[in-house]
């Protein structure tokens, strides 16, 4: 006598979350994080500041910041998309560096993206006992590097 069984795969993990989140994203995040924590620390260790800090401090405040700049980076991305809703056909994701408009707009939410970053970045580290030239050289480092440049890679390139 054969007995009847019903399988639950996608009952834990459904199936069309892989169609929401692409699969390279956690790839994405954990780079980010990892870039994110080079920078810290190096411009830490090279201000001679790191020693100062407990590991577990310079942990939280990376993981803080990783978490700040994602935000900042959503905000940026928000503007864009509201930015191309109103005027789409001057301002084209698909091909941003065919019209001098779309590139100029591109450039001021990355620079308003990477002010965001820094002054996030001023706040968290002001918290901790080291120096103001120190604070304002990891907040500025952290928003030159970590701004998002990729605002400037065109939607063709990787959309289909």
């Amino acid at each position: 006598m054969e007995k009847n069984t019903i399988k639950f795969y996608n009952l834990i993990f459904p199936f069309f979350i892989m169609l929401l989140i692409p699969p390279y994203i956690i790839v994405a995040i954990i780079g980010n994080l990892i870039i994110d924590a080079v920078i810290i620390i190096s411009v830490l260790k090279l201000n001679y500041s790191y020693p100062m800090l407990e590991s577990s401090t310079v942990k939280k405040t990376i993981l803080k910041s990783f978490g700040l700049g994602f935000s900042a980076d959503i905000i940026g991305m928000t503007i864009l998309i509201v930015l191309y809703g109103l005027y789409e056909p001057t301002i084209n994701y698909f091909r941003i560096w065919d019209n001098p408009l779309s590139i100029i707009v591109h450039f001021v939410v990355i620079g308003l993206t990477g002010v965001l970053i820094f002054y996030f970045n001023k706040f968290l580290f002001k918290r901790l006992p080291i120096s103001e030239t120190v604070v304002f050289r990891v907040a500025l480092s952290m928003a030159i590097i970590t701004a998002p440049w990729t605002f400037l890679i065109p939607a063709a390139l990787y959309a289909r």
